[in-house]
């Protein structure tokens, strides 16, 4: 049984998703990592400073480097859309290092050409996405942790 690690590749504005979306697949058994966690700030869009005074900080390095090092590690990485250039730019890393599954949740207006192409599945609700997860779980031989998931989730 091998513990999938996931990565979501999205847009500050999806931070809500994200979070849920985090908390549900690691009560599943995956282990996510979280570039909201690590991120150290609010949106830095929104903060007092601009985008690009905040690109100049050790802290931008800082989770720059953590981004690049989980996208290195996953079997998963989750595009969150419509997102920005950033969470496209994780997308194609991942699938340019290979061995790595990529999956969407569309977002509607989503306005991608030929890149699309770099996703292996897609999504148009977290039902259906939190489904498949299991599904892969079941996949890799780790049932004992989703009837665990299961168990608690009969005695909440």
């Amino acid at each position: 049984m091998k513990i999938i690690e996931v990565y979501f590749a999205s847009s500050w504005k999806h931070a809500d998703t994200v979070k849920k979306l985090t908390d549900q697949l690691r009560f599943y058994g995956f282990n996510v990592y979280s570039w909201l966690e690590n991120s150290g700030t609010e949106d830095p869009n929104k903060e007092a400073f601009s985008l690009e005074e905040w690109l100049q900080t050790q802290d931008s390095v800082r989770c720059f480097q953590y981004d690049l090092e989980s996208i290195k590690r996953v079997q998963l990485l989750i595009y969150i859309g419509a997102s920005g250039i950033d969470a496209w730019a994780e997308v194609g890393f991942a699938a340019g290092r290979g061995n790595c599954e990529i999956w969407a949740l569309w977002g509607c207006n989503e306005k991608v050409g030929i890149m699309r192409k770099l996703i292996n599945r897609l999504f148009r609700t977290e039902t259906e996405l939190l489904t498949a997860a299991k599904s892969l779980l079941k996949q890799n031989g780790n049932t004992k942790q989703l009837e665990l998931a299961n168990l608690m989730r009969a005695g909440q």
